[in-house]
């Protein structure tokens, strides 16, 4: 069974020589097929792929003018001739047997269309990216999602809320039809919405901790706050495509940041009762992180990246679900230029430029 790998890459030069050169130090790289497709002006990826190309007749170079990252990717599984098409971020790094783990996955489970793992923190990161990855990978943190975070487990069945596109492997014939693409309008969580799709067709998957790759996180606060807002809104924009009741959970954070919101305007210090018991818990799951992990450290971080992954992500949640979906703007219209820049950055940010 070929394995075409499909990467998107936009600006990030450094990134995806890590992430091409641990590709071809993994074992059955000659056996797979690696196409690139550099996603707006950036001479600087063209030559690093070239190079490549060079040593290497199984890398495909392909080029476009800017386009939405769903559309590049969608160019992609369209022209990839495998019959697994395997979805890897550019600023990853695989390890040398994650062919050989997907390719006895795929044998051992015949059944299954989906195959995915988690993306892991690199040993070699700071504390602070250390600690994304420790409240990512927690229940208290991510709830579902965390599995995406974590190596721990056996291989189980699995659904979009446990896969994630940076580490994605699907079967071709799981594209059912022309209509089983990435849906071109979504700014994040794509792949929610087409493992939605699948799935209604009958499409199976599973979570394998073997098949994980490393997955550089954020170098700062603000890097982070981004980068999770932006999930919160990709979130809010599948919930409207493909609304299903136990959706109701993605409403949580966003319920949170209203109570917040509106506990300023009563001030009241009964009103907060419920932000004083969030708070304690936050301080239990981040002492409890910080004894695991032996390292003092890690408790400050942890106090601050608990609260910052909930209130981002439900803050872009709740931005979402004010935007209309025929104009894209957030009412009223008065702000509508402000939302257009805003957007305009935070999708710079999705597709991974100057980040």
């Amino acid at each position: 069974m070929k394995i075409s790998v499909l990467i998107v890459t936009a600006g990030r030069v450094r990134d995806l020589k890590k992430l091409l050169q641990s590709l071809i130090n993994s074992e059955g790289f000659s056996e797979t097929e690696i196409h690139i497709l550099v996603n707006g002006f950036c001479p600087g990826s063209v030559s690093l792929v070239r190079e490549f190309q060079d040593k290497h007749k199984n890398i495909v170079l392909r080029q476009s003018d800017r386009k939405n990252r769903c559309r590049a990717r969608n160019i992609l599984l369209q022209k990839a001739g495998g019959d697994v098409l395997y979805f890897l971020d550019d600023d990853v790094v695989v390890p040398d047997n994650i062919f050989n783990v997907l390719r006895e996955a795929i044998k051992d489970y015949p059944g299954i269309d989906v195959f995915g793992g988690p993306n892991l923190t690199p040993e070699e990161s700071t504390m602070f990216q250390r600690a994304q990855g420790f409240v990512l990978g927690s229940f208290f943190g991510t709830l579902w999602m965390s599995r995406r975070y974590r190596q721990t487990g056996y291989p189980s069945p699995a659904n979009e809320r446990t896969l994630i596109l940076c580490n994605l492997a699907v079967k071709r014939e799981a594209f059912t039809d022309k209509k089983m693409l990435f849906n071109e309008k979504l700014l994040s969580a794509e792949e929610n919405v087409l493992l939605q799709k699948m799935a209604a067709k009958g499409a199976r998957a599973m979570h394998f901790p073997g098949l994980a790759v490393y997955h550089e996180r954020r170098k700062n606060y603000m890097q982070f706050l981004r980068q999770i807002f932006v999930y919160g809104r990709g979130r809010g924009q599948a919930v409207k495509c493909l609304w299903r009741t136990d959706n109701l959970v993605y409403f949580i954070p966003s319920g949170f940041v209203l109570y917040l919101l509106v506990g300023l305007a009563v001030g009241s210090t009964r009103y907060f009762f419920a932000a004083y018991v969030y708070a304690l818990i936050v301080l239990v799951n981040a002492a409890a992180l910080t004894i695991k992990h032996r390292r003092v450290r890690l408790l400050p971080m942890l106090m601050v990246l608990f609260p910052l992954v909930h209130l981002a992500y439900g803050t872009g949640f709740f931005v979402e679900s004010l935007i209309n979906k025929k104009t894209g703007t957030i009412f009223p219209n008065k702000i509508k230029t402000f939302d257009f820049r805003f957007s305009r950055k935070i999708q710079r940010e999705a597709a991974g430029i100057n980040r």
